[in-house]
Order: C-alpha cells, then structure tokens, then sequence
C-alpha cells in the first residue's frame, strides 16, 4: 500500500515539474519579442482624454509600456508591446473605442497613422 503511495505521488511531481518547465519556456519564447511604434491619435481634447486613451492602451494584453509622448492637436502616444500578444489593429481599435469626454456614446478619437 505504502508503494502505491510513493508512486503515485512521484508521478504527480514529475508531472507537475514537467508543466511548469514547458510553461516557463513559452513564455520566455513569447516575452523575446516586442516592438514599439508611435500613434498619432487626432481628436484628444484635454488631459482626461489623453489619460483615458492611455488607461485603455495599457489594458491591452501585450502591452507591456505606453507613455504620452506629446499631447496636442494630435497627441502621440509610445507603445511597446508584443506582436505575438496584441496587434497594431487591436491597438487602433484600443484608441478609437475610448469612450470621449463630454460624451460616453461618442467614439470622437481617430489613430492618424494606420
């Protein structure tokens, strides 16, 4: 009975050491990658909105830094992010379903640089 247990119970590490060492090495594969690009994004009116572009960029998964490079008439943004996780289209759309400022219904921010 004791020898049913060691066995059992060693089948259950090598199981659970060889999952996590396949895991881990998936990830390193899928972290090796990233990219940075620059959005130009027209229609950001103040800080708020610029902040709540940000906010919504930062969500993604893949995004791994995006920082407010300029802010203006047409604000630039700089993300870094894996291509492997999130893609530029995912990162437009990111953008340009941010909620506005006056107005939750309206969609008013637009990626110039698509």
């Amino acid at each position: 009975m004791n020898i049913i247990k060691i066995v059992c119970i060693t089948i259950f590490l090598l199981n659970a050491s060889i999952n996590t060492a396949l895991s881990q090495e998936k990830t390193e594969q899928i972290d090796l990658k990233t990219e940075t690009i620059t959005l130009k994004v027209n229609g950001v009116g103040c800080s708020g909105d610029a902040n709540r572009i940000l906010s919504n960029i930062k969500k993604q998964e893949g995004v791994s830094n995006c920082e407010i490079v300029k802010e203006g008439a047409v604000t630039k943004y700089k993300v870094k992010y894996n291509p492997a996780l999130v893609t530029k289209k995912e990162l437009y759309a990111a953008v340009e379903n941010t909620d506005g400022c006056a107005s939750q219904s309206e969609k008013p921010y637009r990626v110039k640089n698509k």
